[in-house]
């Protein structure tokens, strides 16, 4: 067989309950991967990290801001000839799109030209708590999309995986072998794995801590993404990519570097992809990711602020020209006000891609047109934007794991009280964006004690031998009846009556 014969022969992953096992597409990759290393010698670059400055629209550019890095050019000569390398043999072996599928699974019975749509999610150990939470806080709000929950053969729990997801519309998709033991692949380099071999074709990524306040399905028929392919939600802060980057890149075409005052850095807690449209771009983001931690995470963001995944799919999708689109709503905090009136961190805020697009389009053939005048500051920018709907919250600190919610560690970790001491929502401030979502907490309690109350310490590797989570469920009982179902409950929104959509139908794990 030859090497280009590789897509036409991937045959389907056996389901193993749990265990790793050989896929022809994932034994390709791998070797595309592993034979084109950046360089041989790690390099000499130091391991500081620095606070990044938070985007802003219309700031002049900074001096020196993404000019950190420095290499040898027998280095850049080195690197430059892998990138060019692997995205050569990548496009010989790999040239077409390769949907991955599993045996017994009933997607690898029925193909069909319809695209296949779902979510797809990163768990295992502490994720699943938290994903527990945001799933079904995601059904509760109207997704019925299905779900492939990703895990690594050491984090397989069987009650998990085949007892609560599949009654939420879920699976668990153990990774086919990558190596020995996965050493190579962990934390963020997991995310474009999971992208490769899910069964799907379209997917919406959400981090375990992610979820929607609306049904999801509408954004796979947008405008958006339709024109695209490929939509991503910004972060709050400036872009750092290295020089370097685009001196390596160049050598399959010659990508623009993006100005810094172009757009905000990714927040890749949510992603949407076409992988048939894609299938390069999600290709070359695999080879970023692979060689992350060593290279190109520090190519691609230089050590500042969130470096990770975050910033390898724009740069991939631009080496080849293909098109993309970054939301231009601003990512918002909302959480508790302190003293200075700044925001507790709590829920990341994302806004919706078809609302944007409408926003943007209009706003640009408003500010190009002869004569039209460009908005004079930020504060008019965002205003173009203010009706834009929010329709992620990320949880992503303090995580919403139910063990975490009653404890009073600090002002920066309190899920029940402000900083005056007094019971006061997690959501609340800036007072807009908190009336924005305003009966989302209280779901997040209800769903947190659902899990508290049914995936006991028994139940969740997590939570073995601990002695918070034996207790949690009476805890988070005494809550509600103590503060939550009470006249306090109902003067601070988080009542009863407060939540947007009724609970879920009851069963048992």
């Amino acid at each position: 067989m030859g090497d280009n014969d590789d897509a036409e022969n991937n045959e389907s992953v056996p389901d193993t309950r749990g265990k790793a096992v050989q896929s022809t597409l994932a034994n390709t990759i791998l070797d595309l991967l592993e034979k084109f290393p950046p360089s041989g010698i790690d390099p000499p670059w130091s391991t500081d990290r620095h606070d990044s400055k938070p985007w802003h629209w219309g700031e002049p550019e900074p001096e020196n801001a993404t000019d950190l890095l420095s290499l040898d050019q027998h280095e850049i000569i080195k690197m430059k000839r892998a990138h060019r390398g692997f995205i050569g043999s990548a496009d010989y072996r790999l040239p077409k799109y390769v949907p991955h599928s599993y045996a017994g699974a009933k997607e690898a019975a029925a193909a069909s030209s319809t695209p296949r749509r779902g979510i797809v999610t990163v768990g295992g150990g502490k994720y699943f708590v938290i994903l527990a939470v945001s799933l079904r806080f995601l059904r509760r709000s109207g997704t019925t999309l299905p779900v492939e929950v990703f895990v690594t053969e050491a984090e397989y729990e069987k009650k998990i995986c085949e007892d609560v997801l599949p009654k939420l519309n879920a699976i668990c998709r153990v990774y086919p072998q990558l190596g020995v033991e996965n050493k190579q692949i962990q934390g963020f380099q997991l995310k474009t794995f999971a992208l490769l071999f899910s069964t799907f074709d379209e997917i919406l990524f959400l981090d375990a801590d992610n979820s929607a306040m609306r049904d999801v399905e509408p954004l796979f028929k947008s405008e958006p993404f339709q024109k695209t392919g490929l939509v991503t939600w910004p972060d709050y802060w400036q872009t750092t990519v290295s020089p370097l980057y685009y001196e390596i890149a160049s050598a399959a075409t010659t990508p623009i570097a993006i100005p810094v005052t172009a757009r905000p850095s990714t927040e890749t807690g949510q992603l949407l992809i076409d992988k048939q449209r894609h299938w390069k771009t999600l290709l070359l983001a695999t080879y970023y990711n692979f060689y992350g931690p060593k290279f190109y995470y520090r190519l691609l963001n230089q050590g500042f602020t969130g470096m990770g995944d975050k910033e390898t799919f724009l740069p991939a999708a631009a080496v080849f020209g293909l098109p993309a689109y970054q939301v231009h709503t601003p990512i918002e905090r909302v959480g508790h006000r302190f003293e200075d009136n700044s925001t507790g961190g709590r829920v990341n805020v994302q806004y919706d891609p078809i609302d944007d697009w409408a926003v943007t389009a209009a706003a640009e053939h408003s500010f190009t047109q002869d004569g039209a005048v460009l908005p004079k500051n930020e504060d008019e920018w965002k205003a173009q934007y203010r009706d834009v709907r929010p329709l992620f919250l990320h949880t992503n600190w303090p995580k919403w794991d139910p063990v975490n919610l009653l404890g009073h560690i600090s002002k920066w970790s309190d899920m029940t009280q402000g900083v005056d001491g007094h019971p006061e929502p997690a959501f609340h401030w800036p007072v807009e964006l908190a009336a924005q979502i305003k009966g989302t907490e209280r779901m997040m309690w209800e769903e947190a004690r659902w899990v508290a109350c049914h995936l006991n310490h028994n139940r969740l590797r997590h939570w073995h031998n601990n002695q918070q989570a034996e207790r949690m469920c009476e805890r988070l009982n005494d809550h509600f009846a103590q503060v939550l179902d009470t006249e306090v409950g109902e003067r601070i929104g988080l009542g009863p009556k407060d939540v947007l959509y009724p609970g879920l139908p009851d069963f048992d794990v």
